[in-house]
């Protein structure tokens, strides 16, 4: 039987034997490990900049989108509000809706950070 011979073997070799066949196996699996690991590595972190680029135009996205629908939500609901933030930032339109989509875009992206660290720690 196989299992006899190998109990034969172990039998025959000493301790100090036992202990560098052990960790020359170890070695070897970790340096496999680590060759199968690191080739994918270096797409794992492009991934991740992938990923981070995509998260942060996409909150501009959003931001600019929701700045412009609570600039409009404002002048509907508050009109004199409005003109008041209007006149303090200059007496442009333009430059109330790029501040609160500035806002905004902060805001998607701090919800964007607590979704993911509440998903980092819930691992």
């Amino acid at each position: 039987m196989a299992i006899d011979k190998l109990f034969r073997q172990l039998e025959r070799r000493t301790e100090r034997d036992l202990y560098r066949k052990t960790f020359r196996m170890a070695h070897k699996s970790q340096q496999s490990l680590y060759t199968g690991l690191g080739s994918n590595l270096k797409a794992a972190k492009w991934k991740k900049v992938a990923v981070e680029v995509f998260w942060f135009f996409a909150s501009l996205m959003i931001g600019m989108l929701s700045g412009y629908l609570l600039f409009e939500l404002l002048a509907a609901i508050i009109p004199s509000w409005n003109m008041n933030f209007i006149q303090f930032f200059g007496g442009a339109e333009i430059t109330f809706i790029y501040f609160l989509a500035l806002f905004c875009f902060i805001g998607v992206y701090i919800t964007r950070l607590i979704v993911w660290s509440l998903n980092y720690l819930g691992r």
